[in-house]
């Protein structure tokens, strides 16, 4: 059964995301003691977009995704280096 919202084949792409996990040696306990520690932000975030989308033009919302996107990618790539 899947959320509403969601596509159908977002349940089977995060099957084939732990299987690929899994078969490469990646421990998930420590991937999900880590998500634990991620699940407030993520409720946060949900929580304010919803409240904040209706008054804020579609533009400048998809600005800020991408330069968070942006920002997220980078900050890993010099971490990384």
């Amino acid at each position: 059964m899947y959320l509403s919202g969601l596509p159908a084949h977002a349940g089977p792409m995060a099957c084939v995301f732990l299987a690929a996990l899994w078969m490469t040696g990646v421990y998930l306990g420590d991937a999900a003691g880590e998500f634990v520690y991620l699940l407030p932000g993520l409720a946060c975030g949900i929580a304010l977009g919803h409240k904040v989308y209706p008054f804020m033009p579609q533009l400048l919302i998809r600005n800020v995704i991408i330069i968070l996107l942006y920002a997220v990618c980078f900050y890993n790539i010099w971490k990384a280096v």
